[in-house]
């Protein structure tokens, strides 16, 4: 079983990879899970994009990303959680990009709970960052 801190140093310092063995958005908060639990919450769907237009896809034929992951950490048997600890999962919405005038994007995207913080992955590596998740799930 890996550690927190163990798993953030090596898996969140690799590079961005769609979908496979990731680490992406989501990848990174399933692999967590995978490591620490031995379950894979994210099996049925790891294989099925390469890239942001396929993993879009994914996510629209599947209803939104928050039915998507919900579906699939249910199907595994992780309990929402209204009171995420350290190690638990969730989705948060996270700021992307910003417009050409100042506007500010976000999206839902996968977090490793740090206590009060969370950790998520994007492209440009890994972002700690005070916010509520939208969705979560206990996990240890």
């Amino acid at each position: 079983m890996t550690d927190l801190e163990t798993y953030l140093e090596q898996q969140l310092a690799a590079a961005w990879r769609w979908g496979g063995d990731g680490p992406d958005c989501i990848l990174a908060a399933a692999n967590w899970v995978w490591q620490r639990t031995g379950v894979d919450p994210a099996a049925e769907i790891r294989w099925k994009y390469h890239d942001l237009r396929s993993a879009h896809r994914l996510i629209k034929r599947n209803g939104g990303m928050a039915e998507l992951i919900s579906r699939q950490m249910s199907k595994h048997g992780f309990p929402l959680t209204t009171y995420p600890e350290a190690g638990d999962v969730g989705l948060v919405d996270a700021p992307t990009h910003l417009s050409a005038n100042g506007r500010v994007f976000s999206t839902l995207v996968g977090a490793i709970c740090l206590g009060p913080l969370w950790c998520i992955k994007t492209e440009a590596g890994h972002h700690i960052f005070e916010m509520r998740p939208v969705l979560a799930w206990q996990i240890c």
